[in-house]
């Protein structure tokens, strides 16, 4: 522990590859450190959240994985997308601290659930 701050790992494995990791802070002074994130919105959200891909991507649609603060996936979304915009429905699922991944380029973005 350090500061105001702890961090969780998510571990998840890849197919045809090796595991993946990620840090999941669970500060926003700790947050600024992963700019490799995509950008989420709102964050919270109780029922639709929206996120900013760095490519474009070639289909209307994006399926998102998604995976719990113990690295578990439990879910996969089917995501809108309108160019470099993907809207996901996050409802139905518990209040919470997540990690989703386009399956289509493995970016990840961060996204808390009320």
């Amino acid at each position: 522990l350090s500061g105001d701050s702890v961090n969780y790992y998510a571990v998840w494995p890849v197919a045809n590859g090796p595991d993946t990791c990620v840090t999941i802070p669970t500060s926003m002074r700790e947050a600024s450190r992963f700019t490799n994130l995509l950008a989420a919105w709102p964050n919270p959200s109780s029922d639709e959240l929206f996120v900013e891909s760095t490519e474009p991507g070639t289909k209307p649609w994006t399926e998102i994985l998604l995976y719990d603060a113990t690295g578990r996936q439990f879910d996969r979304r089917v995501a809108r997308r309108s160019g470099r915009r993907l809207q996901v429905d996050i409802r139905g699922i518990a209040s919470g601290t997540y990690i989703g991944r386009l399956s289509d380029t493995g970016q990840l973005f961060r996204f808390v659930k009320r």
